[in-house]
């Protein structure tokens, strides 16, 4: 069982928290045309992604740090698990240091922030709930 401290989780769920990626979004959502109905849905959709990574990741790396029991017969799964994350996140950041716009480039308006003011609030919920699942910080720090 993983026996952590409400002090040791507030850095991390204020990194979640104040994830750029997100608020960007609900920014965007709040001056697009049915503001309130799709930031609502859009909050919405982010909490039930984040609680549900929370849950899965917290399930993974509780049933891989049991498989080691404790004998000390070496790292578990959860242990791995960490580590492929960790190895993860060093690719991620190389490509993205690799691919970064030059300072002369001029920067264009992501594709889907264009499309905000059409977006439903199923459509506000399902991209609350997609940008939890695919931003690597989210699960870095779930995890």
């Amino acid at each position: 069982m993983i026996s952590v401290s409400i002090a040791e989780l507030l850095p991390l769920a204020a990194g979640v928290a104040i994830a750029p990626t997100q608020i960007i979004a609900m920014i965007a959502l709040l001056l697009a045309a049915n503001a309130r109905r799709n930031g609502t849905a859009f909050a919405a959709g982010w909490l039930v992604g984040l609680f549900g990574l929370s849950t899965v990741l917290t399930f993974l790396v509780d049933a891989g740090d049991g498989a080691a029991g404790e004998s000390g017969g070496g790292p578990g799964i959860g242990a791995w698990i960490k580590v492929v994350i960790g190895l993860a996140m060093l690719y991620l950041a190389f490509r993205t240091w690799r691919n970064r716009r030059k300072a002369d480039e001029p920067q264009d308006e992501p594709a889907w922030m264009t499309r905000l003011d059409e977006l439903s609030p199923f459509r506000s919920f399902r991209l609350g709930l997609l940008l939890v699942v695919v931003d690597p910080l989210n699960l870095l720090m779930c995890a």
